[in-house]
């Protein structure tokens, strides 16, 4: 049982996504753009074993997320694996993010088999 935090503008891609995760044994938090889960992740970053983070976003979109947790010097954030769910497959995107630390990027939609498959693969290494 994995801590997930769950980020996307989209309450109808975090509803799917934590009914699939919690399906699975776990734990959800869930955050509608970056800015929200940096704070929950600073709140709960030893409860938190995976972030699931979209793109495109408002407020703070996902690659800008992701560069505050993995660039930061501080230790506010954990080093934990990072997958994008997104439905932007612009090929330099997706090595802009491979060059920031994520583990993953998963072309919406996704399959609950899918998001099972890749979350096994991701939380073993």
């Amino acid at each position: 049982m994995a801590g997930i935090l769950v980020v996307d503008d989209s309450l109808s891609i975090r509803q799917s996504l934590k009914l699939i995760l919690e399906g699975e044994s776990h734990n959800v938090l869930e955050a509608e753009n970056g800015e929200e889960g940096l704070r929950i992740l600073r709140r709960h970053k030893n409860d938190i074993d995976l972030v699931m983070v979209d793109v495109h976003m408002p407020v703070m979109n996902g690659l800008s997320m992701i560069k505050e947790i993995n660039c930061d010097p501080s230790g506010r954030y954990p080093k934990i694996p990072i997958l994008v769910i997104t439905t932007e497959d612009d090929k330099s995107l997706q090595e802009l993010a491979k060059l920031s630390g994520i583990k993953g990027w998963c072309l919406k939609p996704v399959s609950g088999e899918q998001i099972k498959y890749v979350l096994g693969k991701v939380l073993e290494s």
